[in-house]
């Protein structure tokens, strides 16, 4: 097995991985929008629990971009203008 091979192959596996993080995540998110009382705070503490779970995984190399803090701060943006932030 070549370099290239090895290399497609392990992008494969890092693709697979964020694939499954975006269905996790919009799991939760869902979750979080049948329940209008639960707060923000418990949505983010799930979202980073199944980040570190991802992170345990070798396959990824490095954070994952969607479960990001950035991504949680554009879905906690998002969160405030649906008016489900506990303040």
């Amino acid at each position: 097995m070549g370099l290239k091979e090895k290399k497609k192959a392990w992008n494969e596996k890092i693709k697979e991985g964020r694939e499954k993080d975006v269905q996790e995540m919009k799991r939760l998110w869902s979750e979080g929008k049948k329940d209008l009382k639960r707060s923000w705070k418990e949505t983010k503490q799930e979202l980073k629990i199944h980040l570190k779970k991802r992170m345990r995984n070798k396959a990824q190399p490095r954070k994952s971009r969607i479960l990001g803090n950035n991504g949680l701060k554009r879905i906690e943006i998002q969160w405030i203008k649906n008016g489900k932030k506990n303040v």
